[in-house]
């Protein structure tokens, strides 16, 4: 394979898809990373509840890779929709669970910053299934973008209806990760 046709393929990539996906897992590997830092034990609902949620994200890239391949197939957006959508749900089922089983719950998130967590995934979940709506009954795939847009607000629109458990959940969160940081043993290099 020469580099001309390498090159030739790789202008063929939907990055925005792609770069769209990994967005998407990034955020709810924080997500997730987040969700067990307030969580102090596990039980078979949470550990059942984790794997769902992992099966779905270790599912993504094949309704990614079906958008990619049958461009203009509705059919793909709305698999992809439903794949994000089941995420968010599991997630948010992770985090209400161990909020409210106090078997579980850590004592140091408060009740405003748990419900600020939740509300921004199922801010996502109710953008993914207003995509799957759209391009059902549109039956044109463009109107799968106009989700990635709702995506984007959220962050926006939900630091204005929560403000102080914004702050305060983003600034725990940058206390605990400078007290790790500084808990590391330094790295000797012979």
């Amino acid at each position: 394979m020469t580099n001309e046709v390498i090159i030739e393929n790789l202008q063929t990539v939907p990055w925005n898809i792609y770069l769209t996906t990994f967005a998407f897992v990034g955020i709810y590997w924080v997500t997730h990373i987040h969700t067990f830092e307030v969580v102090k034990g596990t039980d078979a609902i949470l550990v059942w509840l984790n794997l769902l949620f992992l099966l779905f994200v270790a599912f993504l890239p094949l309704p990614t890779e079906l958008v990619n391949l049958v461009e203009g197939s509705s059919g793909a957006w709305v698999l992809y929709f439903a794949v994000l959508f089941s995420i968010c749900m599991f997630l948010a089922a992770m985090r209400i669970y161990g909020a409210r089983t106090s078997k579980l719950s850590v004592e140091r998130e408060l009740p405003a910053e748990a419900r600020y967590s939740i509300a921004r995934t199922l801010w996502a979940a109710a953008a993914f299934l207003v995509g799957i709506a759209l391009v059902t009954i549109s039956r044109n795939p463009i109107y799968g973008e106009v989700v990635l847009v709702l995506i984007l607000l959220r962050g926006p629109v939900l630091r204005r209806v929560f403000p102080a458990a914004h702050k305060s959940m983003w600034a725990r969160h940058r206390e605990a990760t400078a007290v790790a940081d500084d808990e590391r043993p330094e790295a000797h290099v012979s």
